[in-house]
């Protein structure tokens, strides 16, 4: 028996905004369900022609004849793997295609070159993250209280220093070694007993993989003009960096905004914490959207996880006309607005539901769409 905190986000389903009464998130589901029809031509071209211009960006590293090119192509092949890992994602969630087989096959042909474990990509992210977006499970770029802060070792201070820091490699920094090591590489304790067997299927095919890849890198002087370690560099840990720069910092700009709250504790989600209003749209014009595969039409994702990637423009626009009015966190996509998020949001105060510095001190106003009442009161102690 808990008696906590019953944390609710206003208004309500079935509140009125404005005089219009908000749908309710089984009824927003219902009406964004005719965007989430997959096109199997659609989807695998789209998924080809992105891996294609990633197998030629390797050429690149391989036989264009000076360093300054070869070092262009493995930062292409490195933003190749970003956008080849949001056809991962949406393969895993069944949308890219219409075909169970062909989007498990889509899936792990993107997740082998970042190094991902198929099994345990799912279960973390289909289980936890989307069950409990901005809870105080374990997830990408979870703010910690300032007791939480000052409790880590000074080495993992350090880390969240730079993860929350106007620099960009930052983010690759923090995931490596907060996410990837520690959740998508190989089974550790915490994974549940069921699921390790697969996963260290999973693991070793992985492993089979670096293997195989290095020693073709390494052999490259005996195939093109490049050397053993500038081709494992620029071929393989260049690419692979870079995808985890820019997977990171998209899963921060995701979650972590000066009006979007996080929790610890239950919290009442069927009713009040909707995963729409806890999750950040960065709008992008329509051109740059395209490119990027609509990665930042992120609520709507949220809501309807089986809308495919290249239908998620057209449903965030049908989300943000149905919620007007409502505290949805939509903001235009700029480095001014990217570089104020990150310098507000160090930290933050779970009681006070404001973001803080690293220091402790407020630098947000408490989070509008946070009101607290004790569930003791309410009538609301959950078994």
């Amino acid at each position: 028996m808990s008696t906590g905190i019953a944390v609710r986000a206003t208004p309500a389903p079935g509140d009125r905004v404005a005089g219009t009464r908000l749908p309710t998130e089984k009824e927003l589901c219902r009406e964004l369900a005719r965007f989430a029809q997959p096109s199997t031509a659609l989807g695998l071209s789209l998924f080809v022609a992105e891996y294609l211009v990633y197998v030629v960006a390797l050429g690149g590293v391989l036989w264009l004849p000076s360093l300054p090119w070869k070092i262009l192509a493995s930062l292409v092949a490195g933003f190749q793997l970003g956008k080849l890992s949001l056809f991962a994602h949406d393969a895993a969630h069944g949308a890219t295609t219409g075909s169970r087989r062909l989007n498990r096959a889509i899936a792990l042909a993107a997740m082998t070159p970042i190094l991902y474990n198929y099994q345990l990509w799912s279960w973390d992210h289909h289980t936890r993250h989307h069950r409990y977006p901005n809870g105080d499970h374990p997830d990408a770029f979870v703010p910690l209280s300032k007791a939480e802060f000052d409790a880590l070792p000074r080495w993992r201070r350090m880390v969240e220093r730079i993860a929350r820091a106007p620099c960009v490699v930052g983010f690759g920094v923090y995931f490596i070694i907060v996410r990837w090591y520690e959740t998508k590489f190989f089974p550790r304790q915490h994974v549940p007993r069921n699921l390790r067997p697969k996963a260290w299927e999973y693991f070793r095919g992985l492993v089979v993989y670096v293997i195989l890849w290095t020693a073709l890198l390494a052999a490259a002087p005996m195939y093109s003009s490049t050397g053993s370690l500038t081709a494992i560099g620029l071929g393989f840990l260049v690419p692979v960096f870079v995808f985890n720069t820019l997977f990171g910092a998209t899963l921060f700009f995701q979650h972590n905004h000066p009006r979007v709250p996080w929790f610890r504790g239950p919290v009442d989600r069927e009713n009040f914490v909707r995963p729409e209003y806890v999750t950040t749209h960065l709008m992008m014009p329509r051109w740059m959207a395209k490119t990027m595969h609509s990665v930042f039409d992120h609520a709507v994702h949220h809501v309807n996880p089986r809308i495919p990637l290249y239908r998620a423009f057209e449903a965030q626009q049908y989300l943000n006309q149905r919620l007007r009015g409502a505290p949805i966190v939509v903001e235009p996509f700029s480095p001014a607005n990217l570089l104020r998020t990150l310098r507000i949001c160090k930290l933050y105060d779970f009681e006070r539901h404001c973001w803080t510095d690293f220091a402790g001190r407020p630098t947000s106003e408490a989070v509008p769409l946070i009101a607290q009442t004790s569930s003791a009161t309410r009538g609301e102690t959950r078994s």
